[in-house]
């Protein structure tokens, strides 16, 4: 499946053809005969697989300037997928997206962790990539 990019009126950001999203991630991790604890890459795939399974309508973000975020769901809502625990430190592409765009929520995943906090007034909710696939399927 192609992925669109997710594009405001900010002459920054790219205009940029769609990137690929795997549907079915067991079919991709046997092409790269990884088996072993999934990559970041690996995650970032599963996740889209999943939203796109429950009918999820998402864009990823990037600007010329390389800040990027892996997936915007809904109107403006940023999600970043993260596969190992480092703390929480949100990125540059994170931030600026949130500055940019005053989404509602946003999502911040990786393992081992679940809180909330807020940036800049905006609500964002950290926790495991499991979970939020979990409220995903639930949600109308």
């Amino acid at each position: 499946r192609l992925v669109n990019n997710f594009s405001g009126s900010i002459r920054s950001e790219l205009r940029r053809t769609p990137r690929p999203q795997f549907v079915d991630v067991g079919f991709m991790r046997a092409l790269a005969k990884n088996w072993g604890n999934p990559s970041g890459f690996l995650v970032e795939q599963a996740i889209g697989a999943e939203l796109w399974k429950a009918g999820v309508k998402f864009r990823y973000w990037r600007t010329k300037s390389g800040a990027e975020v892996d997936f915007i769901i809904g109107e403006n809502i940023p999600v970043e997928v993260k596969s190992g625990y480092r703390g929480i430190h949100l990125s540059r592409g994170f931030k600026s997206f949130i500055d940019a765009y005053r989404p509602p929520m946003a999502f911040w995943l990786m393992p081992d962790a679940n809180e909330t906090f807020s940036y800049h007034g905006i609500t964002i909710r950290v926790m495991p990539a499991e979970m939020f696939i979990g409220e995903i399927e639930v949600a109308p």
